[in-house]
């Protein structure tokens, strides 16, 4: 197995996302700062610098695309990122206060047609049931 890429300086890969037309997406931490690196094409040597800023809690963190593949997502010490998988622009979209080391994994989940209806109807038929 070949080596992919060596990240500069000391920085510690922290997670990687693979979009559908191969780009690589590596969040990385180096001393207090965090890196989002983008691979276009998967290619080692176009290695991008998306965003450098300090803007994690914990080193537990992982890292997804949105569905549209226009952001990824990172969450991290009860908190929820996005960014901008092209200009690198930073959002804070949520904080999750039940658990400060949430963020160890991440998923984006799309219900199929249909799901949502049959979700309501058995929410229903529970709530119609709890009040006999």
């Amino acid at each position: 197995m070949a080596l992919f890429d060596t990240l500069p300086g000391s920085t510690t890969m922290l997670s990687v996302a693979i979009d559908s037309s191969g780009d690589v997406f590596v969040l990385g931490a180096e001393g207090s700062q965090q890196q989002v690196y983008r691979y276009p094409g998967g290619d080692p040597a176009a290695r991008e610098l998306l965003l450098d800023q300090d803007f994690l809690l914990a080193a537990r963190t992982s890292m997804t695309l949105t569905l549209d593949e226009s952001s990824v997502y990172v969450a991290n010490a009860g908190r929820l990122f996005s960014i901008d998988a092209v200009s690198g622009a930073l959002s804070q979209l949520a904080t999750i206060p039940m658990s400060a080391s949430a963020g160890a994994g991440i998923a984006v989940y799309v219900p199929e047609p249909g799901g949502l209806a049959m979700l309501l109807a058995g929410a229903a038929a529970l709530c119609r049931r709890a009040r006999k």
